[in-house]
């Protein structure tokens, strides 16, 4: 996929080098507001973005940037817009928040006012706010889903904006097989919803049409993936683009009729950072790739996040009008791929052995971890052995313990 340069004054890729690890993104409904949660700088970074289009593809110009903070917003993990003047915030360390966002002349808002906040506590429904998504059901009602990563669950919450923030109804909605999620979004046709899976490396797609509770198996699952975080569905519903925290690359997975049942391979990895700066940033297996992703309203640009790539802009528009041709792509992206594996069965199947590998990741982690804590223990024994054999009273008292050994032989 096609990397796009952006243009950018001073003072806007002096905001972009300030962000410490970004690990979402969304725009808002007009395409022109774009905004990032900074996890480590514990604040929202909105940028005015304009793409302009040109025959060879969408060129990105950045004119603003502004950086909000807020005393709620601690380890910021997640975000979304209601509608263009209020954004929900998920922080891990915190709770969940609303924002009435205040706009200058320029659209850019420059300032946030908390108008709900949702506790985080230790139950199932909101334990560590995380990602999120929501949708409009109505005029002024939304529907909001967050990811509890500390409860390994998903939350619906039912919201009115009419005055204020009310919550008309919460549920517990997705429990099973879920390890940890780190992404969520909602098919814009409303059936399907992606939550990505982090330990069991795998997305989940449960069809809204049918009854969802937190003990209803997905209909469907995305797999080759190592460590997903950001996932996103294209406006169409045909593609579901996947950000891989553990490498480089973004994974596309590709139902020409938006039929998600199943078990589903990616079609393409599109490389979306270089290695050599991927391998800085892994600093564990988990970490160094991309992480936050959003598809700009008109279908052509694809960005990421992380921490040591903190904005990057694709080409989607071209890749996706590529499948609307005869292409040679086709031919190299599915070398030797067969139909999806559909059905209950199959779906379970996949799902019980993603479950056994992660668990045996984890346990093979723990044993690593014990074995490092012991090498260190008997370095650190061997270290103090030493001094105590080099040191002066251990030579002093030498004597003395050739005596005692002399008397103990006598007294046998």
């Amino acid at each position: 996929m096609r990397e796009l340069p952006f243009e950018a004054p001073p003072s806007v890729r002096d905001q972009i080098a300030a962000i410490g690890c970004g690990e979402d993104l969304c725009f808002r409904s007009d395409g022109r507001c774009l905004a990032l949660a900074d996890y480590t700088g514990c604040g929202v970074v909105f940028f005015q973005i304009n793409p302009v289009d040109l025959e060879e593809g969408p060129r990105i110009v950045l004119s603003q940037a502004v950086r909000l903070t807020s005393p709620e917003l601690t380890d910021p993990h997640g975000l979304t817009f209601l509608d263009d003047h209020h954004l929900v915030v998920g922080n891990r360390s915190g709770h969940l928040v609303i924002y009435r966002l205040g706009e200058d002349h320029n659209g850019l808002p420059h300032s946030l006012a908390p108008l709900k906040i949702i506790p985080s506590g230790e139950g199932l429904l909101l334990h560590g706010p995380g990602s999120l998504d929501a949708r409009v059901l109505s005029p002024d009602c939304y529907e909001l889903l967050v990811c509890s990563n500390w409860s390994d669950s998903v939350g619906r919450f039912l919201l009115d904006i009419t005055d204020g923030i009310s919550v008309l109804g919460e549920e517990l909605l997705l429990r099973r097989w879920i390890d940890l999620p780190d992404g969520i979004n909602i098919a814009p046709q409303g059936r399907w919803l992606a939550t990505s899976s982090h330990y069991t490396q795998s997305v989940h797609l449960h069809d809204a049409h049918e009854r969802i509770s937190p003990h209803t198996d997905p209909q469907g699952v995305l797999r080759g993936l190592t460590y997903p975080h950001g996932v996103r569905f294209s406006h169409d519903g045909k593609f579901i683009l996947v950000a891989d925290a553990g490498a480089p690359y973004v994974h596309i997975y590709h139902r020409p009729d938006g039929d998600w049942r199943g078990i589903h391979d990616p079609i393409l990895s599109a490389l979306t950072m270089e290695e050599s700066l991927f391998r800085r940033g892994q600093i564990n297996p988990q970490e160094g790739g991309p992480k936050g992703l959003a598809i700009d309203p008109s279908s052509r640009v694809l960005v990421t996040c992380c921490k040591l790539q903190p904005l990057a802009f694709f080409d989607l528009g071209g890749f996706t009008a590529s499948f609307d041709r005869p292409p040679v792509l086709r031919e190299i992206a599915f070398p030797g791929r067969d139909q999806p594996e559909v059905g209950s069965l199959a779906v379970r199947l996949e799902l019980e052995r993603q479950q056994r590998l992660a668990a045996s990741a984890h346990l093979l982690k723990e044993n690593q971890e014990h074995l490092h804590r012991s090498n260190r223990s008997c370095e650190l024994l061997a270290r103090q052995l030493e001094g105590i054999l080099r040191s002066r009273s251990w030579g002093l008292t030498a004597p003395l313990r050739w005596t005692s050994r002399r008397l103990a032989r006598l007294r046998r």
